[in-house]
């Protein structure tokens, strides 16, 4: 999956449907929302800085995510 939006990426990835929820991915999925919380907040107070961290912070949260669904096969 590709996408020039880690926030979109993230979210798409968050509401991924899974054969099983083991709690690792629960744990990840609580982070997530939580990352997308607050680029929500920082878009809505137009903080650039802020967002930029985000995002770098949502793509590498994405690649990780990615890689270990499909190491786990799910």
């Amino acid at each position: 999956m590709t996408t020039h939006d880690p926030f979109d990426r993230l979210e798409r990835l968050v509401h991924r449907p899974v054969s099983s929820r083991p709690d690792w991915l629960l744990m990840w999925r609580d982070e997530a929302h939580h990352l997308l919380f607050l680029a929500r907040r920082a878009a809505a107070d137009d903080d650039a800085d802020a967002l930029d961290e985000l995002a770098v912070e949502a793509f590498g949260m994405a690649d990780a995510m990615e890689r270990r669904l499909a190491l786990e096969q799910l």
